[in-house]
């Protein structure tokens, strides 16, 4: 018998300037472990996001020559829709800097 598959969780933190003021967004992806497969969630989190953008590409949804980063050139919406039917979920958090010791 096999352990069952675990669920993984993804935190991203960055920061920087934003219209003038200092903000701090966190991202959380929650990445479940679908057990009908057999998978854990690094499977899920690894092998789904690329399959999602070739099938976008495919249906030319994503076209264009060239190297993008895939926030240049992904559509988010329905990047993180598709993802969502795998049972992923993504939230994200922004804050506002308003005071630090270091000015």
């Amino acid at each position: 018998m096999h352990a069952a598959a675990a669920a993984k969780v993804h935190y991203t933190d960055m920061g920087g300037p934003k219209d003038g003021r200092r903000v701090e967004w966190r991202v959380r992806a929650t990445v479940p472990a679908p057990q009908e497969f057999g998978a854990g969630g690094g499977d899920v989190d690894t092998g789904i996001p690329p399959a999602i953008v070739a099938k976008m590409m495919a249906r030319g949804e994503i076209a264009g020559p060239g190297v993008f980063v895939p926030e240049q050139i992904v559509p988010f919406d329905r990047f993180f829709g598709e993802f969502a039917r795998w049972g992923v979920t993504v939230d994200a958090q922004m804050r506002e800097i308003l005071a630090t010791p270091q000015g």
